[in-house]
């Protein structure tokens, strides 16, 4: 194995001026520094990234964390993040936070996290609750929340990015009331904590719009009975269509993951529910399925670059100790073809 002693000795100088001219660290003449350049590139000497972080107390390593693979959002996202970070010299782990039967994250799995001394976690998961936020605090892991609910207490305690889903999810649920639908199913993420209470911004956003429109909030729409699996959400479709247990069918149905979505539409295509003539489906998730599904997913989103780069740039204040104020982005709405009006 090239070692930075092989490097030094071809170049003729000390190992020390190599480790200036690698990390760019402090002042080498023209002269040395190409000398070491050309004497790397000719021994393809590769630096010892371990190391390295062991020495400046830096893994250059940034945590992603998600729920769980079915939010195909992050697919977007980390694709665009591992390019935004490598432009800046890190590298991206995506995680996926271990839950208990309550959908919460596991303890000993923060202490995972805290081991593995990440230079930075965006906690992409709304499963980690206030007092696991503060351990990492206490053990002064630099955190971004991306927070799709609200945390009690912690608006001041930590730095938030994400999409602004209560604006979203409401301008969403008002094009269809529009479009002159008033029996809107909600059907959320089955992995998420209190999906149905109103510190989630998407149910908020849900509630808010038929508020708005004086349309009374009916839970018989409001699917939220156990959806742990795949299963068990179309087990919920299945009752929104039995007129022994729903009087009246929704017209429109909300969902919150657009795979999720993908696969409700495969199962009522099954039932002879047609798409948008039958039901119309929306999500606030504008990932690649939601685009590529037929008919085409109409959708709340917020551009995944963007949102990658404006992470990162959060991400890099929060490592060099400094506190940016949050943002919620705002998204966009695109119409396509899963939506009918009824007027």
């Amino acid at each position: 194995m090239i070692t930075r002693a092989d490097v030094a000795k071809r170049a003729n100088v000390s190992p020390t001026v190599v480790s200036y001219v690698l990390n760019n660290s402090n002042y080498v003449s023209k002269e040395k520094r190409e000398a070491v350049l050309k004497a790397v590139e000719e021994l393809g000497y590769i630096p010892n990234q371990v190391a390295r972080s062991l020495l400046k107390k830096k893994t250059r390593q940034i945590a992603v964390l998600r729920g769980n693979a079915l939010n195909d959002m992050f697919n977007d996202l980390l694709f665009n993040m591992e390019g935004v970070a490598y432009e800046h010299g890190y590298s991206v782990s995506l995680l996926t936070v271990m839950q208990d039967e309550k959908g919460q994250c596991k303890n000993e799995y923060i202490e995972e996290l805290i081991s593995r001394h990440f230079d930075a976690i965006f906690v992409a998961n709304s499963s980690l609750t206030e007092k696991q936020l503060l351990t990492l605090k206490k053990y002064d892991v630099p955190l971004l929340l991306y927070p799709t609910k609200d945390y009690i207490g912690l608006d001041k305690e930590f730095t938030f990015l994400a999409p602004d889903y209560r604006s979203g999810v409401r301008e969403l649920i008002e094009m269809l009331i529009k479009y002159g639908h008033t029996r809107i199913a909600f059907m959320p993420n089955f992995l998420y904590p209190n999906v149905w209470d109103q510190s989630n911004h998407r149910f908020d956003g849900y509630v808010h719009a038929l508020a708005a429109h004086g349309i009374p909030l009916n839970l018989t729409y409001v699917c939220k009975g156990g959806n742990r699996k795949i299963s068990q959400i179309l087990d919920s479709v299945d009752r929104l269509f039995d007129p022994k247990r729903t009087i009246l069918p929704p017209t429109a149905i909300y969902v919150d993951e657009s795979i999720i979505a993908g696969t409700i539409l495969k199962h009522l295509t099954k039932k002879g529910i047609s798409v948008p003539e039958d039901v119309s489906l929306v999500s606030s998730s504008d990932s690649t399925v939601a685009q590529i599904l037929t008919p085409r997913l109409t959708a709340i989103g917020v551009d995944p670059r963007t949102l990658a780069e404006k992470a990162m740039e959060m991400m890099l204040e929060i490592i060099e100790g400094r506190q940016p104020e949050g943002c919620f982005m705002p998204m966009t709405l695109h119409q396509r073809e899963s939506v009918r009006s009824l007027l």
